[in-house]
């Protein structure tokens, strides 16, 4: 709990008795946070006390603040920034994640923010959630309006990180859950799929303009391969969607929208 000193303006009756005596009579007062407030919280706390024969009623507004650690992810890095520690660097390998996730559990982390970096932060962020340190992924292009509006134009891994951090703090960040194995499959598939049709897009245009025989045999032979990967990504996304009764729906509505 902590101790609140409360000093109030001299508030007597007909001026009974001068400021001084009046202060003397003033004790610490404990400070207790209403039960069930969560760090980075406002609470509204609230306590009585009377002075020189007046009942006075005092309302405080408490800030209780949450411990983050910012990450930025590279292919070979994982750079860390908590303000009690500074800046960090870890192997962005199975190691060095539980390298990084001891390091805040040392420091109390209660929130682990990482930059969305194309898809290479997942596989950092989802053995976190494993190992039981709540995680988030923030926006890169909002990160980086927000170090400039703080004046912070150079991009450092030093600064970078210590931006994220603060970002979170500033903006209050939760947590975000991690995708379930079916989620996680889908997007990947889906995102396969994309790569694909463009490739098969790619080869067919090829061949409209190659005059070759052998070169057109060649390119004849790609668009069948991309074709059968596509056929069979797009059955495998049909039968995940089946097994779930929300998606089913959902691509039941958004095939009727015309």
């Amino acid at each position: 709990d902590g101790v609140v000193v409360v000093l109030l303006e001299a508030r007597m009756r007909l001026g009974q008795r001068p400021l001084a005596k009046a202060l003397r009579r003033c004790r610490p007062i404990p400070l207790r946070f209403p039960t069930g407030t969560e760090p980075g919280t406002t609470a509204a706390v609230t306590y009585n006390r009377t002075v020189a024969g007046s009942a006075v009623v005092q309302t405080r507004q408490v800030t209780v603040m949450t411990n983050h650690c910012g990450v930025d992810v590279s292919k070979a890095w994982l750079d860390a920034w908590i303000e009690a520690a500074g800046h960090r660097r870890f192997a962005n390998t199975a190691r060095g994640v539980a390298e990084l996730g001891a390091h805040c559990r040392a420091h109390q982390v209660a929130l682990v923010v990482m930059e969305a970096s194309g898809g290479i932060e997942q596989a950092a962020f989802l053995a976190l959630w494993q190992a039981g340190q709540p995680c988030a992924i923030a926006h890169a292009r909002s990160v980086r309006q927000f170090a400039q509006a703080m004046g912070y134009l150079e991009k450092t891994d030093r600064i970078d990180t210590m931006m994220i951090a603060r970002f979170a703090e500033a903006k209050r960040m939760v947590a975000t859950p991690p995708p379930s194995a079916d989620q996680q499959e889908l997007t990947a598939l889906a995102t396969r799929l994309r790569q694909v049709t463009g490739d098969l897009g790619v080869q067919k245009q090829r061949l409209h303009s190659a005059h070759d025989p052998f070169a057109q045999d060649s390119l004849r032979q790609a668009i069948a391969f991309f074709t059968e990967q596509a056929s069979a990504l797009a059955a495998r996304i049909a039968a995940l969607i089946d097994r779930d009764p929300l998606w089913t729906t959902l691509d039941h509505t958004f095939r009727q929208v015309k």
